[in-house]
Formats: C-alpha cells, structure tokens, sequence
C-alpha cells in the first residue's frame, strides 16, 4: 500500500487556525473551478494571510492554497445513495480525528463513529471494526482501501485545500527578489498540483471501474437529500468555532467566484 500522495505537515489544523473550518463545510463547493479559483480572490487571500500570521503569532505566511481532496464515501455495504442509506446499511464510519467531521456523519445517520489512524483504515474495514470511511479518491486507491471496499458513492461532500505556508520572518527577510521568486514558484506549484490532483482522481475512478468497484453517482435530488442535513449541521458548528466575520468573507468571495467562473464560462460559450 502507498502512503498518500500529500504529506500531512501541509495541512492547518484547527488547533492551529479554526477559520480554515470554513474551507470544510459540506457542499461549499460544486465544482472543481470554483474551489480552485476561490484563493485566486485578492481580498480574501489577503485576509486569509493576515488571519492566519496573526493566529500563529507571526510566524505562518500563507503562500498559497491548491487542491488537497475532494472526499467521497467508501464502504463494504450498499450502495449508499442518500443519508437513509446509511441507517439502513448501519454503517459505523471512520472518520478522521476533527470534530467537524465527526459530528458531520453522526447528523448523516452513521450508526457509529469509529476513529482509527490512517495505517489502520485498511485492517478496520477487512475486520468489520468499521464499515466506511471518506476522502479523496486517489487517496484511498493509493491506499489499497479498494482491495476491502466494494463501494463507492461520488458524495464530493467535502473539498479541502493544501496549505502552502512559509516562516514569515525567513520570508521578510528575502531580498525583494528571492521574495518574489517564491510568490511566483507558489503560483506555480499551485497550478501543477491542482493538475495532477485532478489526473489522479481520474485515473483512480477508472482503475476502481476497472476493478469491478460498485460506483455511484447521487441524483440532484439525492445530493440535495445530503445536502439538506449537512449544511446546517456544519453551520451550527461551524459558528461555533470560527469569527462570524470569516465566514462572512468567505461565503461573500465564494458568491464573487462563482459570479466570475460563470462570467468565463459564457465567454467561452459565445
């Protein structure tokens, strides 16, 4: 088995910034563009940056965001096609160890919530100690989840970012030159791995067709069905844990993005 491909000192934790919560909340993205092009916003990137060197004490700068997962379900009972599914078929889900997920898939009507450490996942679903799990579909290819898991079920309820952060003081202290020669590698990076995230899960899906997986793709109404307990159950939490006026920021930059990837979109229509 393959470890994943991003390593995991990449990622904010909410120990470290609760705001990048918001970035989880189910269904905040419907398309690939869009999760993509949020960070390309000025006004929000630059206050994601303040936000973050002030919650770390000056020392995080936020280079960049680029693609980390889009998280579907896996399980070895189903297929599970709306929330109801998941009563139905008892499923006990591993999740990882954030509390945002974990009350996520209790709303979602798992029967038990079970977590276990990555290296793990493998043995609790060939035991039955768990029943499912999320994440990226590369993720769990690369794994061998696919080996004990027959399902699939395309949820995309989760996208979440890769952090690309830097020690602010070394940064500072760049000649203007080298500090630019980051920022310009960062734009790079960013577009080469938000690349390749999307070949991988490409060429996952494929390799899980090929393999005789059970892939399930939800109806509109079936996503809404998702969509209708996850929302809010997220929202609750969510408001909880992170400043009113971040989450503000970030739904009023999502409504700009989207207003901008449809703006491109009938560009390149006409």
């Amino acid at each position: 088995m393959r470890p994943d491909r991003h390593p995991p000192d990449l990622t904010i934790t909410p120990s470290i910034f609760p705001h990048a919560q918001v970035h989880s909340w189910p269904f905040l993205f419907t398309e690939r563009s869009v999760f993509w092009k949020l960070p390309q916003d000025p006004e929000y990137f630059q206050l994601t940056r303040d936000e973050l060197l002030d919650a770390s004490g000056g020392t995080m700068r936020l280079l960049a965001l680029m693609e980390n997962s889009i998280r579907h379900l896996y399980t070895t009972r189903g297929p599970i096609q709306t929330p109801d599914d998941m009563q139905e078929h008892a499923i006990k889900m591993r999740t990882q160890a954030v509390p945002l997920h974990q009350e996520l898939f209790e709303a979602l009507g798992a029967a038990q919530i079970v977590t276990v450490s990555a290296p793990e996942r493998y043995s609790a679903l060939q035991s039955g100690l768990i029943d499912g799990l999320e994440g990226g579909l590369s993720s769990a290819w690369d794994a061998g989840l696919m080996e004990v898991a027959d399902y699939v079920s395309l949820t995309g309820h989760m996208y979440e970012y890769l952090w690309l952060v830097a020690n602010n003081d070394f940064y500072e202290n760049l000649p203007e030159e080298h500090r630019q020669a980051v920022d310009e590698a960062a734009i790079i990076a960013t577009a080469t791995s938000n690349v390749i995230s999307y070949q991988d899960d490409n060429e996952a899906l494929v390799k899980m067709e090929e393999a005789g997986k059970t892939i399930y793709v939800p109806t509109a109404d079936e996503l809404n069905q998702w969509q209708e307990i996850a929302v809010p159950a997220a929202r609750a939490f969510i408001e909880e844990e992170v400043p009113a006026s971040y989450v503000e920021a970030t739904l009023a930059a999502l409504e700009r993005t989207q207003e901008r990837v449809a703006g491109i979109k009938n560009s390149a229509s006409d």
